[in-house]
């Protein structure tokens, strides 16, 4: 099932705006066939070297289960680097016959027909039908290509805007499916927003999203989302305002022998630790400066030099600025933390600790709530153009990472 990442073929939709991804030993039949239990076919193919058909079209859930002992699922078609299929049912209609020993050694399986009436949402009027007819069960070839030419679908989300009358959750996708990530297709930004009043996904500022495809750290603060762009070794920091679209590289000072490690955003000033390139793995730091870029006025200020840290974490109880390294491997991890105090303008080493899993009484424990005000999440909230975050941590489970500050954007009510 993996050798078509080096040659495949596609079907695109355009009326539903997906694409999926077959090998090329499924042939398209030259007129769509609907093979009983499909009306007004939109594509069908045969799979070489076994009797399996698929096709998209109108799928008959009616007939399909008044046929005999079928079964209705939610599937997950996706794994940790695709796409969630939300709210999805997957229709199983049993073959009749048992199946022999020889039957399950030439890879059979016991299902004869295996449906995802509504593809791509939940609310498409068409979905896929694979089947081997009445006189054989489909074998696990068929079965384990069509969930993996599922799974890699590829959606154009049609652009959208957020305005005081928009409802549903908004995410950021950064992930491509599995399969475009071994066929080396270029992977999407996509701010998601599923539209509550709509039931369909839209792009939030797709025009200044859509040459990008590789993004990290990604912030939300005064509604615009601050992320770094371009390789590790020198990345820029930009941002995009989910509400009007527009896109800007933030003016700091790019130096690829002194490049920017990590930033911070709040009260409309950028914070972020530049020096020698030490982001790799077991890479010590040293000779960090902190400096801050005040994004309203345009001022630059170096804070504090001499840091060991590559990451800045957040704010403390205190008002200080909390960074820090650390790394880790094989259930055990290490690293260390620094403070900077605006009163004093002044650097100061927390300490170091280490760890393994088990451990009792880890120093590391001593800075588990040194941060206050700041979160992770993978989605937030939009309620009449307002945006909260989720009182619930998993709304969108696939959804890439956003750090924000708690004070600006409150959990929903």
């Amino acid at each position: 099932m993996f050798q078509y990442y080096d040659s495949f073929l596609t079907y695109t939709n355009n009326k539903e705006r997906f694409t999926v991804y077959y090998p090329t030993l499924w042939e398209r039949d030259s007129d769509p066939v609907g093979y009983g239990f499909v009306d007004n076919p939109q594509v069908s193919l045969q799979r070489q070297g076994a009797s399996c058909a698929l096709m998209y079209g109108d799928v008959d859930e009616a007939r399909i289960m008044a046929t005999g002992n079928t079964s209705t699922t939610k599937p997950k078609l996706g794994n940790e680097y695709s796409f969630e299929l939300k709210e999805f049912s997957e229709i199983i209609l049993p073959f009749e016959k048992a199946l022999s020993d020889e039957d399950r050694a030439a890879g059979y399986t016991n299902v004869k027909l295996l449906a995802v009436p509504h593809f791509p949402y939940a609310s498409s009027l068409y979905g896929f039908l694979v089947t081997s007819g009445d006189r054989q069960p489909l074998v696990e070839a068929c079965v384990e290509e069509v969930e993996s030419i599922l799974h890699g679908r590829s959606i154009d989300y049609p652009s959208a805007q957020l305005s005081s009358d928009s409802n549903g959750i908004l995410s950021l996708q950064d992930r491509p499916s599995s399969f475009e990530t071994y066929a080396h297709i270029p992977k999407k930004i996509t701010l998601l927003f599923e539209n509550s009043a709509t039931g369909r996904e839209e792009s939030i500022a797709k025009s200044a999203l859509s040459d990008l495809h590789d993004i990290s750290n990604s912030f939300l603060s005064g509604g615009k989302l601050y992320f770094q762009e371009g390789k590790p070794t020198n990345p820029v920091i930009m941002s995009v305002d989910i509400f009007t679209g527009e896109r800007k590289t933030i003016p700091l000072p790019y130096n690829g022998a002194r490049p920017i490690h990590a930033f911070f955003v709040r009260d409309n000033i950028l914070y972020y630790l530049r020096g020698e390139f030490c982001n790799d793995y077991l890479q010590k730091c040293k000779d960090m400066t902190l400096e801050s870029y005040n994004l309203t006025s345009g001022v630059h200020e170096v804070l504090a030099s001499n840091s060991t840290s590559r990451e800045i974490v957040g704010f403390s109880a205190s008002g200080d600025l909390v960074l820090r390294l650390i790394d880790g491997d094989g259930g055990c991890g290490w690293g260390s933390y620094e403070s900077f105090s605006f009163s004093t303008k002044r650097l100061t080493d927390l300490g170091p600790y280490s760890y393994c899993e088990g451990d009792p009484d880890s120093k590391r424990d001593q800075f588990k709530d040194l941060v206050v005000g700041s979160e992770r999440v993978n989605s937030l909230i939009v309620k009449d153009g307002v945006l909260f975050s989720p009182r619930t941590k998993s709304s969108y489970l696939n959804g890439s990472n956003i750090r924000i500050n708690t004070a600006e954007y409150q959990p929903e009510e």
